[in-house]
This record gives C-alpha cells, sequence and structure tokens, in this order.
C-alpha cells in the first residue's frame, strides 16, 4: 500500500525473484529466436507451400516493392513491441544501405563468439527470411547495393535461396535493372535459368522491364531463350507484349527464336496460345509489329481461339495497330468476316 514502507528483508527477497523472473524471460525469448533461425535455414530452396502456381507478369513490380515495405513495416512493429531480433536490425541495415551498420553488427558477432564461445552466444543468420521470405541479400539486390551484396555473400549469404514466391535475388536485380549486381551473382555461382513461380526466369523479367543490358548479360551467361512460363511464354514473347523493340530486335538474331515466328512446329505443343504477333497487336506495339511482319515466316493470319492478329488489335481498341494491319496485303479478311459472321 501507498504509505507503507516494507521490510528491508522482503524487499530483497522480491528484487531477486523479479530479477530471475527477467533472466526466465530472456532465456527463452532467446530460445524462440534460435529455433525460428533454424526453420528458416531448413527451408533453403525452396518455395512456400499453399501458393498460387503463378505470378502475374504485370503485378511483379507491385509485388515486389509491397515485399520490401511489408519487410520494413514488420521490423518497425517489433521495434514497437520491444521483441526486436538481431535478425529484424540486421534486416533493417540492410534495407537502409548502411553498410557499416552490417559489418558492425557482425563483426560485433565475431568478437562476442570469440570471448563467450559459440555455445554461449548466437550468431545471426544471414539466411534469415523475413518478409515474403524476402532474405538480406534479396533486399541488397532490390536495391542494387553491389557493396553490401558482397559483405553478405563473404559471409555465408545463399546466392539462390528462394523467397515465398520463387523469386531469387537474381530475379529481382534483373527485374530492376542492376547491372553490377546481376553481374556479381552470376559470377557467384547463380543459375540463370532457374524458374519462380510461374516458369518466370530472370530473362523473362529483364524482358518485360525493358533492360537490355541485362538481357545481353544473361544472354551471355546461357540463359535458355526458349524457356516457357506456365502459360507458354518465352522471354521473346514478353517482349513483344510489352513493346520492348530493341530486345525484340536483338533475341530475333538468334536463330533459335526467329524460328518462333513460323507456325508449322510449335501449333500443337502450345495449342492455341497467343503468338508474338498477337500480343504485339493486343497492346499496341506498332513498331514490334512492323519488326515481325518483315520477317521471313511471319504469319498475319494466324488463328487462336481469339481470331488473328487484328482481330486482337480491334477488340483491344488499338486503332494504330488496326491501320498498319490493314496496310499489310497479306492479311485475308475472309476468316475475319466467316468468323464474325458465323454463330459460337
Amino acid at each position: 500500500r501507498v504509505g507503507v514502507k516494507m521490510p528491508l528483508r522482503l524487499r530483497l527477497r522480491r528484487s531477486v525473484s523479479s530479477d530471475r523472473g527477467l533472466v526466465g524471460c530472456s532465456m527463452t525469448a532467446s530460445a524462440s529466436s534460435t529455433t525460428t533461425v533454424s526453420s528458416a535455414t531448413a527451408t533453403v530452396d525452396q518455395p512456400a507451400t499453399g501458393l498460387r502456381r503463378g505470378i502475374s507478369l504485370s503485378g511483379i513490380s507491385r509485388m515486389l516493392s509491397s515485399s520490401a515495405s511489408n519487410s520494413s513495416l514488420s521490423a518497425t512493429s517489433k521495434t514497437a513491441s520491444n521483441t526486436t531480433t538481431l535478425e529484424d536490425c540486421f534486416s533493417a541495415a540492410v534495407r537502409q544501405n548502411d553498410t557499416s551498420a552490417v559489418l558492425s553488427l557482425l563483426y560485433r558477432q565475431t568478437q562476442k563468439r570469440s570471448l563467450l564461445g559459440s555455445s554461449r552466444h548466437r550468431k545471426i543468420n544471414v539466411n534469415c527470411q523475413l518478409g515474403y521470405g524476402m532474405t538480406a541479400l534479396h533486399q541488397a539486390a532490390f536495391n542494387g547495393n553491389v557493396p553490401m551484396m558482397q559483405v553478405l555473400l563473404d559471409h555465408g549469404a545463399l546466392v539462390d535461396l528462394r523467397d515465398a514466391r520463387g523469386l531469387r535475388p537474381l530475379h529481382v536485380a534483373s527485374y530492376q535493372g542492376h547491372g553490377e549486381a546481376v553481374h556479381l551473382l552470376l559470377n557467384k555461382g547463380s543459375q540463370p535459368d532457374l524458374p519462380a513461380c510461374g516458369g518466370l526466369s530472370p530473362l523473362h523479367l529483364a524482358c518485360q522491364a525493358g533492360h537490355y543490358e541485362i538481357v545481353k548479360t544473361l544472354l551471355c551467361s546461357n540463359s535458355d531463350p526458349m524457356l516457357r512460363t506456365e502459360d507458354g511464354r518465352t522471354a521473346f514473347d514478353v517482349a513483344c507484349e510489352f513493346g520492348r523493340f530493341s530486345i525484340a530486335q536483338l533475341l530475333l538474331s538468334l536463330k533459335s527464336v526467329s524460328c518462333l515466328l513460323h507456325k508449322d512446329l510449335e501449333d500443337e505443343q502450345r495449342g492455341q496460345a497467343q503468338s508474338c504477333l498477337h500480343l504485339a497487336a493486343k497492346n499496341g506495339h506498332v513498331d514490334v509489329l512492323r519488326l515481325l511482319l518483315g520477317q521471313q515466316g511471319a504469319n498475319p493470319n494466324r488463328m487462336t481461339e481469339h481470331g488473328t492478329c487484328l482481330h486482337l488489335a480491334a477488340i483491344h481498341g488499338q486503332l494504330e495497330a488496326v491501320k498498319f494491319l490493314l496496310e499489310v496485303s497479306e492479311i485475308n479478311f475472309f476468316p475475319i468476316l466467316v468468323r464474325c459472321c458465323l454463330p459460337a
């Protein structure tokens, strides 16, 4: 009660018991954090289960930015609740591009382990996966911070660890257009053709984002331009879909890619999937259409379940593409009229 003095012996006993309680809490927190790290290490190179099979190409940028921001928010909420772990501090330093803070944390852990012994002090797990399964190396690749990536790799960061959507640091760096980061990851042994969920390769993402030099780097590292996503699209299809003219030109110089313009061999395997001509017409990329129709073997009259490329350009309101296709002498109007007049 207020105003009543407690005897000295009782005060000492209560302080000792409270200190024991604090020690017990800290040991429990340390044990739980160690369990989290071991489970994160056990899930190396395996995407999380229960996710949808594919990732939308158009939503990849929003997904990457939301991954970084949500990871930051989770660390902030943990700080507010006074339960911040070593990995939270470490990840926050990586997100803020604070290389000196990262080095300080790693050096401090090394010094403490040498003084206290590895059995009494837990090492920072550089491969700890936080928001969306992103590691510190994912975040450094997202920022294009090559010195930070070098530090992480030197301290045991796994170069091909996947996040919850199957994306590796090479995927992230390729989409963001960080050429030096891509070079570093490839030199450290990152595999250029390992796909993410949905079959997306780093080459697909570089073509979508329009990073010409990244595409050249990946091709020089033996990345396969004929790899297809789960919906059947190659990197060349993606370049045509998003209107990346110079990248489409580069890929057309490869013999394997130029064969995609022929309708004979691939149609049975692809079913009635849209060709690169259909994708370019659907999105109104006239310069890409002109490039494709100037190649031997291009067929503007190829029919799919959605019609020809002229169908798609008209359906999606691409006026300039429709005008251009109407000027092409090879366009056959008869199947268009028949398809439009016959009942479904």
